[in-house]
């Protein structure tokens, strides 16, 4: 059984509902520890021929949903030229009641899920703090997490969450 604090999914899950309730240092936490699980993962595969596998066969047992609006966002007027946060994160369920290796069964949406996540973990943080590292920090995140769905895509793994 693997542990909570090593299962990216759980800590990814974590993270959005400490978004949801308005703890976005405790969100960027969990949220870090996530994406650095999702690295290694990634930089663990070798073949392009597992990565393929990899990101084709393990979301039949992966669901998404998306989180409730995190408080920030309903705080924060809009409408202002030029602007605009993301509100909600990605909820990630396992539907298969066999339990995955989180060390090689990531699939890229998943991954693509969680760096979102981060990247909107930080961006929250950077705009309750006004910080430009933490928004650099969240376009790099959100910029992960569509490099991963994009090489998927190259390689024939089809993504639930662009459709």
């Amino acid at each position: 059984m693997i542990s909570k604090l090593s299962d990216p999914i759980e800590l990814n899950n974590v993270g959005v509902r400490n978004l949801e309730s308005n703890d976005i240092t405790s969100a960027c936490e969990q949220l870090t520890r996530a994406v650095k699980l999702v690295l290694r993962t990634q930089n663990t595969t070798s073949s392009r021929k597992s990565l393929k596998l990899r990101g084709m066969q393990s979301n039949k047992c992966i669901s998404f949903r998306w989180s409730k609006d995190t408080p920030l966002s309903r705080s924060r007027d809009e409408t202002q030229t030029g602007t605009y946060t993301f509100s909600r994160g990605m909820l990630v369920y396992e539907t298969s009641k066999t339990k995955y290796d989180a060390r090689c069964t990531l699939s890229s949406d998943v991954m693509a899920a969680i760096c979102y996540n981060a990247g909107l973990a930080f961006h929250h943080a950077a705009t309750r703090r006004n910080e430009s590292l933490l928004l650099k920090k969240a376009l790099t995140m959100y910029q992960l997490s569509q490099t991963i769905l994009r090489r998927a895509n190259r390689r024939d793994a089809k993504s639930r969450l662009c459709h």
